[in-house]
C-alpha cells in the first residue's frame, strides 16, 4: 500500500495530497507500515509535503506527524483528521503501535513536523505549536524525557523567561 500512496503525494490536487495524508496517517496509526519503512520510504517522501502550496495538506501532515508522534490530537481546529474532540478523550490514538514511536523514529519525523512552526500561514504555524507542544507533553508522560538529558531542566527554564524577542 506504502508504494500505491507515495507517489500521489505530488499530484496536482491537493484534495488528492490530502487524502493520501490522512491514509498514510491511518495505516501507520494501525501498525500497517513498519517504524523502519516510515524512515527510510515515507519520511523522504514526506519531506516536499512540509512545503505544500496548500495551508490543509500542510496542516494534515502536521497532525499526522503529531499522532505518530504519540501526541493525543483528536479534534485539534483545522484538521479534518481523528474523530471528533471528546469522543473518546484520545484514548483510541494510545492503543496503536505509533503512539509509542522510538526515539529513531522520533529523530526522523520531529523535524518535519517542526517545519511547520516557520509556516507563511499565521494559523498552520500556531496549530503546529499546539501539536509540537502535545508531542513534548506526552513524551514527557511516558518517560521519553530522560532527566540525564537535561530536556526536564531547560523545558522548565525556557518556560519560565519569556523569548529573547519579547523581551525588547
Amino acid at each position: 500500500l506504502l508504494a500505491a500512496l507515495l507517489p500521489n503525494l505530488s499530484h496536482q490536487h491537493s484534495r488528492v495530497r490530502l487524502c493520501v495524508i490522512e491514509a498514510l496517517e491511518a495505516l501507520v496509526l494501525c501498525g500497517g507500515v513498519p517504524a523502519g519503512l516510515v524512515e527510510s520510504t515515507a519520511a523522504p517522501a514526506l519531506r516536499p509535503v512540509a512545503y505544500d502550496r496548500a495551508p490543509a495538506v500542510r496542516t494534515a501532515l502536521s497532525a499526522a506527524l503529531a499522532k505518530w508522534l504519540g501526541a493525543p490530537v483528536c479534534g485539534t481546529g483545522g484538521s479534518s483528521l481523528g474523530p471528533a474532540s471528546g469522543e473518546d478523550g484520545g484514548a483510541g490514538v494510545s492503543k496503536h503501535v505509533a503512539a509509542q514511536p522510538s526515539r529513531e523514529l522520533a529523530a526522523v519525523l520531529l523535524p518535519l513536523l517542526l517545519v511547520g512552526l516557520s509556516d507563511p500561514v499565521p494559523e498552520v504555524s500556531s496549530e503546529t505549536l499546539v501539536l509540537v507542544e502535545a508531542v513534548g507533553d506526552a513524551w514527557l508522560a511516558r518517560g521519553g524525557g530522560r532527566s540525564d538529558d537535561g530536556l526536564q531542566a531547560s523545558s522548565s527554564a525556557s518556560a519560565a523567561s519569556p523569548p529573547p524577542a519579547a523581551t525588547s
